[in-house]
């Protein structure tokens, strides 16, 4: 434990503001209170209990001799709350919306009189939170179903709060500036995170419309953020929980039909035109009682098909270099099929200084290497998906719970290189299993078991079609390589947690047990990288990348964890929550499928011991077993208050450690492989090119026989003294109620996150060494004169920030949030928990500082606002209610700032490879960009330094990382509903939602490779203005 690591952990003890607070991975809530006569003295003995007022089901507990109580495990819904008492009046307070996670503190008055009197009122969980330091994004029932939500995707609406970004795409989650595979995402606080090697809210790479489960089936989506209780496991960052619907005593249900065509879309701005497609998404769910009061039954079926054209507008290689390639190589005419023509005219030759070009001969020119293209291709989609859930109420102190999920998405997608479009298939299922049981009034518990598949598949066309070697250098346009690649995973997890109320004392105890399973099956068609153009002519490959076929392993983990938990009520006044987590992961193994056992294969050092060669390899691997060094301090404190100033004001904060395992992928999947002498790729610098005898067009079996005999070691390799990630978090903020429907609140949220993935490119060549590589420069035996990742856990993340927010729950026809956040955040390398990021790579491999810059996703401004309105009419009668009743309108509206922008003149032999700015920072960003100028950077700024006869730059750019800022977003997303009451239960809908109403264009993408013809060039932008329709019918 480092020095400052040990200060910190004493300091928080000391000071007592460790933090606890956030719920979200569990599905149920928590009331605590006192019971009180008309006096205001506490009433010891008090009966409290609250009962589901969907399916009757009753929890109870008694009042303390301070007047205290405490009831958990509340699973959310709405519920009526009888408080008796002798010599009292029976006190009814009937629904009390109470969501997952959620901690409401309610203090009850009683009136004089017997207990056949009824005192009725009718109430809502209090707006203030008095109990924590508690800083979520709850979504209720109304925002998940009445708010605008493209494709019924989930992930539309997990933004709408302060400190959440949304990243890849919507793939992943950053929560206050933390890595994005930080978080963790589970359904009924059970583990559904699709992917079993990191963390995702879809299956790998977004290609699934429906996350975690139908929309149908959500009744309400806690996001937990900042600081949470030491309950939660398996995160360091937060948990985004979906909580499912239930059957109850009345019978419930719906159908629906969501449509889209793309002659309702508006014109896709690079492109030109609409993008063609039909898009339907339909499906229902019924729910209600098998035996009324006990046992209930949930179902629900979505399913989508999609068929139409997507439009790719991006760089392609420019007419005058399709045919310098075609010349200069023999068999690459296959590899320049799968390139569209440019849609546009190819730009001006290149300055004949520029490294790209290389030592071409006199009266020779240097060519535009890229040039734009504006098209589409066509994309399809397809899912069926279900939802089968049972509650049974076996008794009156037991409660069961059984869930599962399936789904069984598909995706074919185009790209710019249009010959080698994608495909994904796959599937997801997930059960889970609860038991809650009250033992006592004062002590209660909560067994949990759930288990989580998911496969995936993903094919690329020109893989398929006899992978089809690639060329790179020269500038060349983005492409995505071909491959085949599959994988599936397992994860089961067991808890059982125990809640005691005792005095001032609301307890929380339990244990963890989680087990975990992989698979993988991967290979790639050649790569083959000319650095300069002159290096093309003279067909002088400067890199060349295989990755071989991996057979497929199986790897697996198991992790225990502990936590203890107690929220003390020290006050009236304040709360204090304290707890702290313990948590165990065990060292990956791994046993090929069909072959050989125990096929970890991680160098004991990124060069091995003295010695290491592949006639020594007790020198170069470690034991199988012992992939890197155990490390089994994973403990997390914290602790948080909560001060109640006055009656409207709350002042909440806290700090804590928060502990993750490492993922799968950063724990090791990179070195699983076939064996002790069969590489799994080949990463071979120019010297090694010439020395094997490889040409373009060699295929990965004369590679693996090269790389065999000439004896290199190539592959990734992995700290052996690695650690466990952490992030160090705290909070102080102020809630003020404005009045019983309008709380404020402001605050300072800040963290540090450490012991992050850094895997950069290691063994490069060194610049004026005559092409020698790190290894060679350090007198190492020439079988390490391949490059290769190395793994380590270097990388951190700073993160600071005020977050405002106004809310309103429904109240007068009307419910709105308002949220803004200001925010600093920045990182030494990805900032995340996964592999690769060339461009992040630091230019000097021992200045990893002067890699400090802005993470990938940090947001210096982000403001949204959404909103439900009824409209006026509600109170018509007759004609004029059937007209002119029943409509709503809802929105979401969002404005921020730009996603930094990382410009690069990174190559093969430069990873991570910046150009010198000319001038400031402004400078080289031009000032007239938009509609009618797309070229947003200012090219003239931006020069390329100089490098030795290898290619390699001899001193590193002097442009910052991620130092420029791309333009800003903004956008309005609105829906429009008519409710026909066909009876009082019954509800036929009608509903037009418009995203990107005013069909704003707003940029994504600026070409950042300073060696590219277009680079500067605004190549992508978000979605025009698209329309969905939908019907549905509920009861």
């Amino acid at each position: 434990m480092t020095h400052r690591y040990r200060s910190l952990v004493c300091l928080l003890a000391m000071a007592v503001l460790f933090t606890a607070g956030l719920q979200a991975q569990v599905t149920t809530a928590t009331v605590q209170g006192r019971v009180l006569d008309p006096t205001g003295a506490v009433v010891p003995g008090a009966s409290v209990t609250a009962s589901n007022q969907a399916n009757g089901a009753e929890f109870a507990t008694t009042a303390s001799s301070s007047g205290e109580f405490t009831l958990t495990y509340l699973p959310a819904g709405v519920y009526s709350m009888i408080v008796e008492a002798d010599g009292f009046k029976v006190l009814l307070e009937t629904d009390l919306q109470l969501g997952s996670g959620q901690r409401a503190s309610i203090d009850y008055s009683l009136e004089l009189g017997v207990a056949t009197e009824t005192v009725t009122i009718t109430s809502e969980a209090p707006l203030l939170n008095a109990v924590n330091a508690e800083q979520d994004i709850a979504l209720d029932t109304r925002v998940v179903h009445e708010l605008p939500m493209i494709n019924r995707d989930i992930t539309g609406i997990l933004t709408l709060g302060t400190g959440a970004s949304l990243t890849d795409g919507g793939w992943t989650l950053s929560i206050n500036g933390l890595a994005p595979r930080g978080f963790t995402m589970t359904v009924d606080a059970v583990d559904a995170v699709p992917d079993a090697e990191f963390a995702g809210l879809s299956l790998y790479q977004n290609f699934n419309f429906i996350k975690g489960i139908s929309v149908e089936a959500v009744q309400e989506v806690e996001t937990s953020k900042n600081i949470f209780s030491a309950e939660i496991s398996h995160t360091f960052a937060g948990n985004v929980n979906l909580i499912s619907k239930s059957g109850g005593n009345d019978f419930h249900g719906s159908l629906f039909e969501m449509y889209q065509s793309g002659g309702l879309h508006a014109n896709n701005f690079l492109v030109g035109n609409k993008a063609p497609l039909v898009y339907h998404q339909f499906g229902g769910s019924i729910g209600g009682p098998i035996i009324k009061d006990k046992l209930f039954f949930f179902f629900v079926y979505e399913g989508y098909r999609f068929g139409g054209q997507t439009p790719v507008p991006g760089d392609t290689w420019s007419n005058g270099m399709r045919q310098r390639i075609i010349d200069s190589i023999p068999g690459s005419s296959a590899y320049m099929a799968l390139w569209p023509t440019p849609t546009e005219a190819d730009g001006p030759d290149l300055d004949p200084s520029n490294p790209s070009c290389g030592a071409l001969a006199a009266g020779t020119r240097c060519l535009a290497p890229t040039a734009f293209y504006g098209g589409q291709g066509p994309e399809n989609r397809f899912d069926n998906h279900y939802v089968t859930k049972m509650d049974w109420n076996p008794s009156q102190n037991d409660f069961m719970t059984f869930r599962w999920i399936g789904g069984e998405p598909l995706r074919r997608i185009p790209r710019t290189m249009q010959g080698n479009g994608r495909q994904w298939d796959g599937g997801n299922q997930n059960g889970s299993w609860s038991w809650t049981r009250i033992i006592n009034p004062t002590l209660t518990s909560e067994t949990r078991w759930g288990t989580n598949v998911n496969a995936i598949n993903r094919l690329d066309v020109a893989f398929a079609a006899n992978k089809i070697p690639f060329i790179r250098g020269m500038g060349h346009p983005s492409d995505p390589g071909a491959e085949v690649f599959a994988k599936d995973g397992h994860t089961s997890t067991l808890t059982q947690n125990f809640s005691k109320t005792a005095g001032k004392h609301s307890i929380k105890v339990g244990g963890m047990w989680r087990y975990m399973t992989g698979t993988r099956v991967n290979e790639e068609s050649p790569v083959y990288t000319y650095e300069s153009q002159h290096d093309l002519m003279t067909q002088n490959i400067t890199m060349a990348r295989y990755i071989f076929p991996l057979q497929k392993f199986l790897w697996k983990r198991n992790f225990w964890g502990a936590f203890f938990q107690d929220d003390i009520r020290i006050s009236n006044k304040l709360m204090l929550n304290i707890g702290i987590r313990y948590d165990y992961a065990s060292i990956v193994q791994s046993d090929q499928v069909d072959g050989i056992s125990n096929n970890v294969y991680n160098r004991d050092g990124p060069f091995g011991q003295p010695g290491a060669s592949l006639t020594n390899l007790g020198a170069l691997y470690r034991d199988p077993t012992q992939m890197y060094d155990p490390w089994n301090k994973m403990f997390s404190p914290r602790a948080s208050f909560a001060y109640t100033i006055d009656d409207k004001t709350v002042l909440r904060g806290g700090a804590g450690v928060f502990f993750m395992p490492n993922n799968m992928f950063s724990a090791g999947i990179e070195v699983l492989s076939n064996g002790p002498d069969a590489p799994v790729e080949l990463s071979a610098s120019e010297e090694m090119v010439k020395n094997m005898g490889l040409v373009f067009g060699d295929g990965n079996d004369k590679a693996i026989s090269a790389a065999q005999g000439s004896g290199t070691i190539g592959g990734s390799v992995y700290q052996t003294d690695r650690r466990p990630p952490y992030s160090l978090q705290y909070s102080l903020g102020i809630q003020r109620e404005l009045s019983s429907s309008t709380v404020f609140e402001v605050g300072y949220v800040g963290n540090h996150g450490v012991r992050l993935v850094y895997s950069p490119d290691w063994n490069r060549v060194i610049a004026n060494t005559g092409g020698m590589t790190l290894s060679e420069t350090l007198g190492l035996a020439a079988p390490f004169s391949q490059g290769f990742r190395y793994y380590q856990n270097a990388d951190s993340t700073g993160y600071h920030s005020v977050q405002t927010s106004l809310k309103r729950r429904f109240s007068d026809s009307i419910q709105f949030n308002l949220n803004y956040t200001y925010a600093w955040n920045f990182a030494h390398f990805r900032g995340d928990m996964t592999c690769c990021g060339r461009s992040e790579n630091p230019q000097s491999l021992w200045r990893m500082d002067a890699n400090r810059g802005p993470t990938s996703y940090h947001l210096r401004h982000r403001a949204t606002a959404d909103f439900f309105w009824e409209l006026p009419g509600q109170d018509l009668e007759g004609a004029a209610k059937f007209i002119a009743g029943g409509w709503t309108l809802g929105g979401i509206i969002e404005a921020r700032s730009g996603f930094t922008v990382p410009v690069s003149s990174s190559t093969g032999t430069n990873p991570g490879a910046r150009p010198d700015i000319l001038g400031s920072h402004e400078s080289g960003m031009n000032s007239n960009w938009g509609t009618g100028q797309l070229q947003y950077l200012n090219k003239g700024q931006f020069a390329l330094p100089p490098t030795d006869a290898y290619g390699v730059n001899i001193r590193p750019g002097n442009l910052s990382r991620r130092a420029l800022y791309g333009p800003g977003f903004g956008n309005i997303d609105l829906v429009l509903q008519k409710n026909f009451y066909v009876a009082e239960t019954q509800r036929l809908q009608l509903r037009i939602d418009f995203y990107n109403l005013t069909n704003a264009v707003n940029f994504t993408r600026v070409n950042q490779n300073a060696r590219s013809g277009t680079f500067g060039l605004l190549n992508r932008v978000a979605p025009p203005r698209r329309v969905q329709l939908m019907i549905r019918y509920s009861f």
